[in-house]
């Protein structure tokens, strides 16, 4: 699913920051929100395709819409798309498939 591992405890020869964001998601077919933890680095569409797959989804091109009715990028990443720790977002798929 998403990465959950904790570095806060590497100590100071850990050279790469990491700052991780816990996710409230909910999707059409599952409202029941469910957390999700991600790297602030993860590109939506990655980030999406796992939160997909968690709530039982097939391929396809799935991002995250948030409060404000915007469609996240799928090529962003979530820190890009201005992704905030704690926030509630809907998983989308665009379609576009081929």
């Amino acid at each position: 699913m998403s990465i959950t591992k904790d570095r806060r405890g590497e100590g100071a020869n850990h050279h790469h920051h990491h700052d991780w964001l816990e996710l409230r998601v909910f999707a059409p077919r599952d409202p029941q929100e469910r957390t999700f933890v991600f790297d602030a680095a993860t590109v939506v569409g990655d980030a999406a395709l796992k939160v997909a797959t968690a709530f039982g989804y097939a391929k396809g091109n799935h991002t995250f819409q948030n409060r404000h009715d915007e469609v996240l990028d799928r090529k962003a990443t979530l820190a890009h798309a201005h992704v905030d720790n704690g926030e509630l977002l809907e998983l989308i798929d665009i379609g576009g498939g081929v």
